[in-house]
């Protein structure tokens, strides 16, 4: 029986430089925010050409009412949908369709710049927000697997579990290996 010697390294195992990932820098999370800002309040005033039950003074109130449905959806929405779930399963989802027009009602309210007339109109705005976020961060790639991957990495190098490492095919699969420093 011949028996494998496993060496041992001179150096610590060191993780990737945090600023560079694959030879490229890392995009920063600030930049996505502003990006979809930016696209939320565009699509605002676009809706406000179009619809005549949606109105917005200006580009800054456009930008105002954007960030407020963002905190809205980042701070109020979980709880929102918890104590909804039983709307929301009864009604297929639709329901939180209705939930979401609802935010924007809400937010047109709080901003004096934005006007929406009806829960229908809000509903609009709310699917045309979604459509319009969705269709930017994906042609800009800002919802990349690169962003999801950094973040694994580091949280498992952080705990000393070993090192997951992903190497993208030609043919567009992924292919996911994870080593330890255990035998």
């Amino acid at each position: 029986m011949t028996s494998v010697s496993r060496a041992e390294p001179s150096t610590p195992a060191r993780g990737p430089d945090p600023g560079v990932l694959h030879g490229r820098r890392r995009r920063r999370p600030g930049i996505r925010m502003l990006v979809t800002w930016l696209t939320d309040a565009a699509a605002l005033m676009a809706l406000s050409a179009v619809l005549a039950s949606v109105t917005v003074d200006s580009f800054q109130a456009a930008l105002l009412a954007s960030a407020l449905i963002a905190l809205v959806n980042a701070f109020v929405w979980p709880l929102i949908i918890r104590l909804a779930l039983p709307f929301t399963v009864l009604t297929l989802g639709l329901g939180v369709l209705v939930l979401n027009g609802a935010v924007v009602l809400a937010v047109a309210a709080i901003d004096k710049g934005m006007h929406v007339r009806s829960l229908g109109a809000g509903v609009v705005v709310a699917i045309v927000l979604t459509a319009a976020t969705t269709l930017v961060t994906s042609l800009l790639a800002i919802d990349d697997n690169d962003f999801f991957d950094r973040n694994v990495v580091r949280r498992r190098a952080r705990r000393g579990k070993g090192t997951i490492a992903t190497d993208v095919n030609g043919d567009g699969s992924n292919e996911t290996t994870r080593t330890t420093d255990n035998p």
